[in-house]
Order: structure tokens, then C-alpha cells, then sequence
């Protein structure tokens, strides 16, 4: 998680740097950035620029809201800040661009399992510690960015004898020219999802600098975030390791990023769920439905009839139909050329005939049971109260759909049919059974 800091120092409007206040500044990563000033100022600003007391290193922070009156003299001021930039001063928001961005995820380091450290004797007298540090695994995703994987390390010694070597590893983004923080923060977000489908545990940033120019030192950014859950990485229960990726990883993270545009509303559907600590099974269930039709929609058809034939048919109907109900009927006739739900899903299993034949062999009972649960909860329609879901049969069918989603993601960045198949079935085939028969 992002690191805890506060510090006594002065702060001004960049408008006004001559008016100076004393104040604190306190953040952690749930409750964000809050400044105590001991008087407030005349005018509210979005930005506030301060150096910390007595080391002097730069300070600013963005997106200020005052949490109490302003302009009041000598009236104690605080002020709610969404983001911290520690070793820069900025003015205004378009100053806020970097050259490249670094951050160090939780479970990246697990998950890539690569390490520099190599040790000799361990068990004699004699014992050699070496270390080279792993080289950079760098992918240009697209004309205008490259993501690199960078590895870093920090030594520690102390007079009990101690000496300590630890490792870490940054996902860095390096785009063409500067850009500013949104877009940094948005490419950031897919690669926490790759790691997030890759591990199957949430991935949360633990620390991020940008770098604004050769001349200026590290820029450390900090914001308000969910409190992260303590879990790490475990190889055996990832759906892939990055040794299953490794001889094509350039090209697997390419179309990751490539397909980030298309495929973005299913993995806020898809992540989302993940992301949310306390979601309710309902609501993860319509998540996982929602992801399925949306990626259908884009990635396979959402046509029953060419539009040439479906406009034709539409015209038929209403030229037969009374002028006094025509409009209505329009309206009704909107979307009736899209595949409802039961013909996307069984479309989406036929992608995936030997994996989904393996994980759910009552393929038709399973289709059946997800639309009677989706149209029961979504129109609340009591006559498919009794054919909907119980809580332990929606728990089987939600874990069932995330499957196919996963399935339909790993497809995209280039997995092929035996290859999906296999990790699959190893991640999912016993946990599956085991839930079939609680």
C-alpha cells in the first residue's frame, strides 16, 4: 500500500506566493491527503504548493477541497487534497505531465518469480552471495507507449550482523512525450487488471513516481485509495504465471493494450467485482452477465440479420400496423435485432466446447437457470421467482460465468483453444466440483 507521511511545513496559493501559512500534512491511503493550516487563506484554490519544515523538500497538492470556511483570519483552516506530488512544485494542472511513470505493485514480484539473487555454501563455513539484477522485460504495446517491467533493489547492513537484500519489481510506463497523470493512471489500471486476471487476487500500487525531466528528481505521487486486502500471490493458484507467458509475453500484452478501447466496459464489469470487497453475490452475478453480453456485443456479433434485411422486415411490420400505434411499436422494435441473452451464452460456449463440456456439463440447464435468474432480478418478474437461482446454485452459476469471461479475455490477448483448456481446467476443475456437491 502506498506509504503513510505527514509533516509540519509552509504552504501558498501559487497566485500568491509571497502570503505563506504554517500547517500539517497527513495522508494514508484510505483517509487521503489532509492539510491543517494554522490560518486559512483569502481565496480558494485547486492547487497548493508547500515545502516541508525543516528539510524543505517540494510539495503540491491537487484538487483541493476545503473542509472548512475560507478566508477567515486567524481562523484554524483544513483542506481535503486527491493527490500529493512530493519533490515538485506545480502551478497549475497542465504543468502536472511526466516523461514516464513507475509503479511498484503488490504481487507483480510474486508473480514474475524471477530473482537476481544467487547463493553459494549456504550450509558451510563459507557462503557467496551474488546478486544481478534481472534485466528490464520491455513491450511497446503500440506506436505511442511502451510498458517495461524494471527491477530495483535496496541493500540494508546494521551493527547485529544483519545484512539484507530485497527485491522489487515496477511496472513503468513510457509513452512518446509527456502526458499528464489521467492517462498514466488509466494505462496503470489495465496492467493492475492483467496482473488482477493473471493472479486472480487484487493487485493495488505500493508506490509511484513520475519523472518530469532529466534535471528533476523523482516526482513521488500519492492519492486516496481503498484499503488494500493483505493477500499475496501464489504461483499454484494463479490462472497463469509469467513463466506460461514468457515466450510470448511481448505479444500478450500487446493485445491487452491494443484491445483496450473495445473491450474497456467488460473489464470494469469483470474487475469490478473483484476490485469490490464486499459486493453482494446478486450484484456479482449481474456483473458477470452484463461482462458476457457486452463482450458478445463487441467482439462476436450483435446482429440476427444483416441491417439491410432487418431494416426491410422493420418497414414490412410497420406498414401493417396502424398509424395510431406505429411510434410505439417503433420504439419496441429497437433493438429486436440483437441476440438475446440465451443465444449469446450459448455462442460464447460454443467457443469453448471442450472446456465448457468439462466445467459444466448441464450446459442447457445452466443457460436456462442464468436467464431466468438475470430476468427475475432485473424486471423482478415473480412468475420466475421459483426457476431463478437459490443462494447456493447462484454462487455455482456466478463462478460458472466468470469462467467464460475469463475464457473470452484470455482468448483476446492470444491463448489458443488447448492452451486455454489447460490452464482452465487446472485452475477451476476441482474448486468447481467441489462447489457442485456443498
Amino acid at each position: 500500500m502506498l506509504k503513510e507521511m505527514s509533516c509540519l511545513g509552509e504552504w501558498w496559493l501559487p497566485s500568491n506566493p509571497d502570503k505563506r501559512a504554517r500547517g500539517k500534512l497527513s495522508f494514508n491511503q484510505a483517509s487521503g491527503a489532509i492539510l491543517d493550516l494554522e490560518e486559512g487563506f483569502a481565496e480558494h484554490s485547486k492547487i497548493i504548493c508547500g515545502v516541508s519544515l525543516p528539510v524543505g523538500r517540494k510539495i503540491t497538492l491537487q484538487d483541493c477541497i476545503p473542509l472548512s470556511l475560507v478566508g477567515l483570519p486567524g481562523i484554524p483552516y483544513k483542506v481535503f487534497a486527491h493527490r500529493v506530488f512530493l519533490g515538485a512544485h506545480f502551478s497549475q494542472d497542465s504543468d502536472i505531465k511526466f516523461n514516464s511513470l513507475h509503479c511498484q505493485m503488490s504481487n507483480l514480484y510474486e508473480w514474475l518469480s524471477k530473482s537476481g539473487v544467487k547463493v553459494e555454501g549456504a550450509a558451510g563455513k563459507k557462503v557467496v552471495i551474488e546478486y544481478n539484477r534481472p534485466e528490464s522485460i520491455s513491450v511497446s504495446v503500440n506506436p505511442e507507449l511502451s510498458v517495461s517491467i524494471d527491477f530495483r533493489n535496496s541493500f540494508s547492513s546494521n551493527v547485529n550482523g544483519q545484512i539484507g537484500l530485497e527485491e522489487h519489481a515496477f511496472a513503468s510506463f513510457y509513452p512518446k512525450e509527456a502526458r499528464n497523470l489521467d492517462e498514466y493512471f488509466r494505462w496503470m489500471q489495465h496492467f493492475r487488471n492483467f496482473l488482477c486476471l493473471a493472479t486472480q487476487i487484487v493487485v493495488f500500487p505500493k508506490e509511484i513516481y513520475g519523472v518530469v525531466s532529466d534535471e528533476l528528481p523523482y516526482v513521488e505521487v500519492l492519492y486516496q485509495l481503498d484499503a488494500p486486502i493483505n493477500t499475496k500471490a501464489n504461483t499454484f493458484n494463479s490462472l497463469f504465471a509469467f513463466k506460461d507467458v514468457e515466450t510470448k509475453f511481448e505479444s500478450v500484452l500487446r493485445n491487452w493494450y491494443t484491445k483496450l478501447d473495445m473491450f474497456e466496459p467488460v473489464c470494469q464489469l469483470y474487475f469490478g467485482s473483484h476490485y469490490g470487497r464486499f459486493v453482494y453475490l446478486n450484484l456479482r452475478f449481474l456483473c458477470m452477465v452484463q461482462a458476457l453480453e457486452a463482450y458478445h456485443r463487441v467482439a462476436v456479433s450483435n446482429e440476427e440479420l444483416a441491417n439491410q434485411k432487418h431494416e426491410e422486415r422493420i418497414a414490412s411490420i410497420l406498414n401493417t400496423t396502424p398509424l395510431v400505434h406505429r411510434e410505439w411499436l417503433r420504439d419496441k422494435l429497437v433493438y429486436s435485432n440483437e441476440p438475446n441473452l440465451r443465444k449469446r451464452l450459448k455462442i460464447l460456449c460454443n467457443m469453448f466446447p471442450t472446456t465448457v463440456k468439462a466445467l459444466i456439463p448441464a450446459r442447457k440447464l445452466f443457460i436456462n437457470k442464468v436467464v431466468d435468474t438475470r430476468n427475475y432480478m432485473t424486471h423482478y418478474d415473480l412468475a420466475l421467482k421459483n426457476k431463478a437461482a437459490n443462494q447456493k446454485e447462484l454462487f455455482l452459476i456466478t463462478e460458472e460465468l466468470r469462467v467464460i469471461v475469463e475464457m473470452c479475455l484470455l482468448h483476446e490477448v492470444g491463448f489458443n483453444t488447448d492452451e486455454i483448456n489447460s490452464l482452465i481446467l487446472k485452475h477451476y476443475q476441482e474448486r468447481l466440483k467441489r462447489y457442485s456437491l456443498q
